[in-house]
Order: structure tokens, then sequence, then C-alpha cells
């Protein structure tokens, strides 16, 4: 049965899709950011009565030197365009913080969200979470087998450092297949315009990229479908167990309960972000659960060994692995990113808000 539901962000989200706008194709002025697709530098070099073809060769030769120059904004200058930001740009966003300070004083590049002038949620980052939720759901009532088989990684790991992340997480998710998965379905959210929902925000710690953020309080519609008939099938088949069967059919009450877990670590782990997670913590119900998105937001087989509260030594001995692999991503990327947020109202302050919280909704 497919059941239409809708995501509404508590934090700021970012789910990254690989694109970077570089300095050459936006102007950061006035704490905004205007940006510039192709096509409409091109408009803007006939616009203002210039050569197009001589003046598109001059900005690809331009932009072949890199984001070593000082911006789109300087190119304007230097071929005496004065062009109007808020009419010419493709689209603009506000800056949340002051973007100047940014690597040595000039922001270099801005990580894109998924979709360029439309937005959206893929079904596939709504999936993958779910799954490691169902996986702890799973692994809880197993500690004994996940802490042999965190006993088997640690040798593994002495054999090398190539590839460990992908063989711990492919033996951390054995139980919950893509095949296994194949029975419960996310699309990809409805879309909206980036400048009614998005604004340009510093990500913390460093390394500072600035990243186009999808702010709280917005809503998007996406379905979710268990296919019920296959299921029935499958488990007739043996393919698939009764507790895997009952897991996926109650993959709501399974996502409360790890978000209950990541919660309460995360607290643990970062005490900076105690008030603002308690506040996410009231709002996680079996019923409407919460969810954390986002790029960066850790391996599963990391998130786990989190949540499932395994020996300290194991703990610790994984975080230092992890933290050497994966050092030039940011390590440990569980919501240590954040934004400096503001609450508002009664009791108004400036708070370190962990990234990606978002609210399950029936429609």
């Amino acid at each position: 049965m497919r059941k239409e539901m809708k995501l509404r962000t508590i934090s700021y989200l970012h789910i990254g899709n690989g694109v970077n706008w570089k300095s050459n194709f936006y102007v950061y002025e006035r704490k905004k950011v205007f940006f510039f697709e192709f096509e409409d530098i091109v408009k803007v070099f006939r616009k203002y009565g210039k050569p197009t073809n001589a003046f598109v060769n001059l900005f690809v030769n331009y932009i072949s030197r890199g984001t070593h120059g000082s911006g789109l904004g300087e190119f304007f200058k230097n071929q005496g365009l004065n062009v109007d930001l808020e009419n010419d740009s493709s689209f603009k966003l506000p800056a949340l913080e002051e973007l100047g300070n940014v690597k040595e004083g000039a922001v270099r590049e801005i990580a894109e969200f998924c979709g360029g002038k439309f937005v959206y949620i893929p079904g596939s980052s709504l999936k993958g979470v779910v799954r490691t939720a169902l996986l702890y759901e799973y692994w809880k009532k197993r500690k004994g087998d996940f802490e042999r088989i965190i006993k088997d990684l640690r040798a593994d790991f002495k054999k090398g450092k190539d590839g460990f992340i992908n063989r711990a997480d492919e033996k951390i998710s054995e139980p919950f297949s893509k095949e296994i998965m194949s029975f419960i379905n996310f699309s990809d959210s409805e879309r909206k315009p980036v400048e009614s929902v998005c604004a340009v925000a510093l990500v913390k710690p460093p390394p500072f990229i600035p990243q186009i953020v999808v702010r709280p309080e917005v809503e998007f519609k996406f379905d979710v479908k268990v296919d019920e008939e296959r299921l029935e099938i499958a488990l007739k088949s043996g393919k698939i167990n009764e507790e895997k069967a009952n897991i996926i059919r109650n993959w709501k009450k399974c996502l409360y309960e790890f978000s209950q877990k990541l919660i309460s670590a995360t607290s643990n782990m970062y005490p900076q972000f105690k008030y603002f997670l308690s506040s996410i913590e009231k709002k996680n119900t079996e019923q409407s659960p919460v969810i954390n998105l986002g790029k960066g937001k850790g391996f599963i087989s990391n998130t786990l060994w989190i949540v499932l509260g395994t020996k300290e030594d194991d703990f610790k001995y994984f975080q230092d692995i992890f933290r050497g692999i994966l050092r030039r991503r940011g390590f440990p990327p569980i919501t240590k990113r954040y934004i400096d947020g503001e609450i508002k109202g009664e009791f108004a302050q400036k708070i370190q808000m962990p990234m990606g919280w978002c609210k399950v909704i029936d429609s």
C-alpha cells in the first residue's frame, strides 16, 4: 500500500549531490549570494551590448584558470559590466552568516543541495536512514552476535585499511540486504523552488565550505510503500522470516526507537547540543518519528557502534580507526556538523544547531 507522507525540517538540512558552485559562477554581496548559470551569464553580455562570442571566449578563458581569481563579481567589474544582481542572476539566496572570512578571506565554492533551482529530498536518502533504523532493531536483540562481529572486524582491520569501511558496512548490513529492503520503497520528495526554502550557511567545524541548506519548518511531501503482496509471497517461500517482515512493516516504530537512541548517544558525545536535542526528543513519537538526514551523517557500521553501546574499548578503538581513515572528511560526522542558529521567542538565544533533523508526518 502506498501512503503519502510529509517531511518537516526541524534544523537546517543539507543533502549534497556532489556539485559545488565555483566562485566563477556566483557573486557574494550584502550578505546575499547571487548565482549565475552559464546561459544567464551569456544573457548578461547581450543585455549590456557586449559582443557575445568574444565575451563568451573571454569568460571561458577566465574560468579555465580555475577559482584562483577574485570571482565573478570582479570579472563583471573588470569588463565594465554594471550588472543588476537582483534581476540578472539565475537565483539568489540569503547568507545566514558572514562568508567573507572563509578560506583566507574568499569563498571559493558553495556546496549545492540536490536539484539546482529546485530542491528535493531523494528517496534513497530516506531509505538509507530507515535501513539503519531497521538494522538497529535487529541487532539490539543480538548484542552478543554484534560484539563477535566487532571482534572479527578488529582482526580484519589489522590486515589493512584498504576497503575496511566497505567491509564493515557489508558485514553489519547483511541482515537487511538490498533484496530484503526492496519490500519497502520511498519516493523522491516533491520539488520546491530553491529561493523559497533555502539559504547559504557556513557549516562547522572545518573545513568551512558554505552550503546551500533548507531552512527549518519546511515541508516536503513524499510517498512510502510497503509491498505487502510481495512480502507475503516471500514469507511463504522462506526468502524472508516473520521477524524481518514485521520489522519492515513497523518501520516508523523502529525509526522512533533508533532516533531516541541516536539523540541520547549524540547528547553524550557532544554536550553543547543537549539543549537543542532535548527539544528534538520531545518531538519524537511512534506515530510521527524524527529522522536525521543529510550528507556525511556517517557510515552504517559507525552509527550502529555508537547507538548499540558496545564495550567501551571497542567503541574507542573503532572511533580511532574511523578518525584515521576519514580525517579529511571531518570525522566524526554524526550531527557534529552544525550551524550557528537562533531560537526566537520568549527564550531567544543563539545556539549551535546540529544539522539534518526532520520530522516524519502522516499527510
